[in-house]
């Protein structure tokens, strides 16, 4: 067997051998269709949020004119010699530390190989003998579907290493030219190695979603994936449930989470196609189109490339220290594990463990709390009054106060909200004298800069909760008599028709009622109607053209 075979061989191996027990186990409850499966594994490629290269101190600024930021050493200039980023070692410890990772006290360097014209080197520093962290894992939440509630599910990190990005190839396409930017030659980068756990392009699209939540929150990488800070390979295989595991094929540089969904998609589909006309899928590295939304083939992985890896010789071993008591210790001369511990800030996945567990909420709300960055201003809330419905008060926050940030694009710690101006409406709204729609236009005039007290506003504007029922009840008959196509499709039971009446009717009266007081009214003025005339009614407002405001987003019934 030639040398290549061989490596081609054990590659495949050490992707699957660890986890075939645990696929089998799985995989007949994660069927595709007609027998089959996929199994997915991720390798994540970061860029290190530092303002310098990994071994030189060009500048890393994605903004800046081509090859502007390109030092000897990045240009690969006879001499030069590489000196590594004490930042970007300790953003991979942080890293580790997040997603759980044992962090190796002593890694090493080596060179891999490969000749490219943005890689002047003539090969990549990187850690393939030792690198900087390994086993660990990442939690992440899988959204609610009509098949199953939300859940959480895990995922092994077999290692993170620190390696050098490469620089970009820019090709003209009306010429023909090929131009060079080393701008980003020697960026650190850290290669986040998934073991192959994944059983669609829905897990797939989480995980990386709940990483770069993570590394943003510890603040080691930006993640825009749009200015390549974050680009995903993925590995897809599928076989039939009973059967050995398919051929391996790996998608390339996936730079967006549409993409890297829609690509395994495809390729799921691409496979399934194939192994039901009993054909094999090659092994092959392929690159996705999100314009023609296909993948398409790169180069075939029977001919594997040999990257003659090698010990770096210029870099010593990266040694750390795990010792509590490095006081006295030049921090410029030795990293502690343990002191970046100290400076981690809450993570993702502890505050979902807690609200969770402590406050029993459902693992939507709380996924949707933690994803807006918002457990520090929830708890704020629960504990000046335990006594208050803590599902009530995590609802709203999960889900309005949540999209009335995002809507203003605003974070809130960048707005004037306090946990006692919600706590105030909120007791308003348990009084029975506010209701929620208000209570989200409150916000609203509180993150417009609005300094007054939640009193104040709802008193300047007249928003108290109206106690009078003639009142309301004839604002109720108004809206069904001036819109009849609406009334009549309510008498039927229509559910958007009685919704789409019931928010007339609140925004006619200023929002001084609730939603249910309101559909009780209309329903008690419909039973009262004779359906025939309501109908006649209704065809002749169509004939009119009337009440397009309503049709625009009705599934309206025929008349």
């Amino acid at each position: 067997m030639s040398l290549k075979l061989q490596s081609r061989l054990v590659t495949n191996l050490n992707w699957v051998a660890n986890h075939v027990k645990s696929h089998f186990r799985k995989r007949s409850t994660l069927s595709l269709s007609d027998g089959y499966s996929a199994l997915i594994g991720l390798e994540v490629h970061v860029q290190i949020n530092a303002s310098s290269k990994l071994f030189s101190r060009s500048s890393n600024d994605y903004l800046s004119a081509p090859n502007i930021n390109v030092s000897l050493f990045d240009a690969s200039i006879p001499g030069t010699l590489p000196v590594i980023n004490q930042y970007c070692v300790e953003s991979a410890i942080k890293s580790g530390i997040a997603l759980n990772c044992s962090i190796n006290e002593k890694c090493l360097f080596d060179r891999k190989h490969y000749l490219y014209p943005d890689s002047p080197h003539g090969f990549q520093i990187t850690q393939k003998r030792e690198p900087i962290a390994t086993d660990g894992y990442i939690n992440f939440v899988l959204p609610k579907t009509k098949d199953r509630e939300s859940e959480i599910k895990r995922v092994n990190l077999r290692q993170i290493q620190l390696e050098q990005d490469t620089g970009k190839t820019l090709k003209d396409i009306k010429t023909g030219a090929v131009y060079i930017d080393l701008n980003r030659c020697g960026v650190g980068l850290m290669e986040f190695v998934f073991e192959p756990e994944l059983y669609n392009q829905v897990e797939a699209y989480h995980l990386v979603k709940e990483l770069i939540h993570i590394l943003t929150r510890i603040d080691t990488s930006t993640c825009k994936m749009e200015e390549g800070a974050l680009r995903v390979d993925a590995n897809v295989s599928v076989s039939p449930i009973d059967g050995p595991i398919g051929n391996r094929v790996e998608l390339k540089n996936l730079n967006s989470l549409q993409s890297l969904a829609k690509g395994i998609e495809f390729e799921i589909s691409r496979h399934l196609e194939a192994l039901k006309k009993g054909l094999l899928v090659p092994s092959e590295t392929r690159f996705y189109d999100p314009v023609r939304k296909k993948t398409f083939p790169m180069r075939d992985k029977d001919n594997v490339e040999d990257y003659r890896y090698m010990p770096e010789p210029n870099l010593p071993p990266l040694e750390l220290s795990n010792d509590n008591n490095v006081a006295d210790i030049d921090e410029h001369q030795v990293i502690s594990i343990a002191k970046i511990k100290e400076t981690m800030p809450s993570l993702p996945d502890n505050e979902r463990e807690v609200l969770i567990n402590r406050f029993k909420l459902s693992i939507e709300t709380a996924q949707l709390i933690v994803a807006s960055d918002l457990f520090p201003f929830f708890s704020s809330i629960i504990d000046l009054n335990p006594n208050y419905p803590v599902a009530r008060i995590g609802s709203f926050v999960a889900r309005d106060l949540s999209a009335i940030l995002n809507d203003n694009r605003v974070r809130i710690d960048e707005v004037g909200l306090t946990p006692q101006f919600i706590l105030e409406a909120f007791h308003l709204v348990e009084q029975g004298v506010l209701t929620m729609y208000i209570v989200q236009d409150i916000i609203q005039l509180a993150i417009n800069g609005d300094k007054r007290s939640v009193r104040e506003i709802v008193k300047d504007h007249g928003w108290w909760l109206t106690q009078n029922e003639k009142e309301l009840t004839e604002n109720c008959l108004k809206i069904v008599d001036a819109y009849p196509i609406a009334a009549f499709n309510a008498k039927r039971n229509n559910q958007y028709s009685i919704d789409w009446l019931c928010e007339r009717v609140l925004k006619e009266t200023n929002l001084k009622s609730t939603r249910n007081v309101v559909r009780t009214i209309i329903k008690l003025i419909l039973e009262g109607r004779d359906i025939k005339a309501m109908k006649k009614a209704a065809i002749k407002a169509d004939k009119q053209n009337k009440e397009e405001d309503f049709l625009i987003g009705s599934s309206k019934d025929s008349i």
